[in-house]
Formats: C-alpha cells, sequence, structure tokens
C-alpha cells in the first residue's frame, strides 16, 4: 500500500487492512477467527486470501485480517519475524537484522548451525 501508513502496535501478530482496502483491491473473504485485543477483549474478524508481503527485497504471503474502516493497516510480529525485519521504535524505522542484512536469517533451536536462507 504505496503511501499508506502502516502500523504494527505492541502484541499485533497478524497482517490486517481495512475492509474498505480489501473490496477496493478485489480480495475475497474465505473465513472468520476468534481474536483478543491488545486490552484483552475477544472478537472475531473476517479473513481474506493471503496476501503477498513485500518490504524491501523480502517477501511472504500471509493470510489478511479484515479490520472496520478508520483503522490503519497493520504488519504483525509474524510477518516481521518472517521477513526478518527489526523495528527501532526510538528512531522510527524499519530494516534488516544486522547480522543477515542481505537475506533472511533462520536460527535453528537445538541445532549447532545456523542455516542462511
Amino acid at each position: 500500500m504505496p503511501g499508506s501508513q502502516v502500523t504494527n502496535p505492541s502484541k499485533a501478530n497478524v497482517v490486517a487492512l481495512p475492509d474498505e482496502v480489501v473490496l477496493r483491491l478485489g480480495i475475497p473473504i474465505r473465513r472468520t477467527i476468534a481474536t483478543t485485543c491488545s486490552d484483552g477483549r475477544p472478537g472475531v474478524l473476517l479473513v481474506a486470501d493471503p496476501l503477498t508481503i513485500r518490504i524491501g527485497d523480502q517477501e511472504m504471503s500471509v493470510d489478511c485480517a479484515v479490520v472496520h474502516d478508520g483503522t490503519y493497516a497493520l504488519v504483525g510480529q509474524f510477518v516481521m519475524e518472517g521477513l526478518d525485519l527489526i523495528t527501532d521504535w526510538l528512531n522510527q524505522t524499519l530494516g534488516p537484522r544486522p547480522e543477515s542484512p542481505d537475506r533472511p536469517l533462520l536460527l535453528m533451536w537445538g541445532m549447532r548451525f545456523i542455516i542462511l536462507v
């Protein structure tokens, strides 16, 4: 969404787009999911077909939660980790992990090696 504001508030895990954007892009709605808001309130959201999220040189396909109009687009923590990106909230920047600036880094827990993808 070039030119749009995208946020990642604390505890956010999914990709979410306002229903107006989902409708404008023609993304089909497939199902509903139970959710928990950051303030602990339960809820239910629609889920649209997967999107391809591309940030810099990285991309991944993920399901898209549909939120009410007037809500910011949201790129959650799962996507940030999947794209191997780190958010610097102090400087309000998003960038690659310093240990692997040119490609995603996959850490295999319990293994003796690191796989660079």
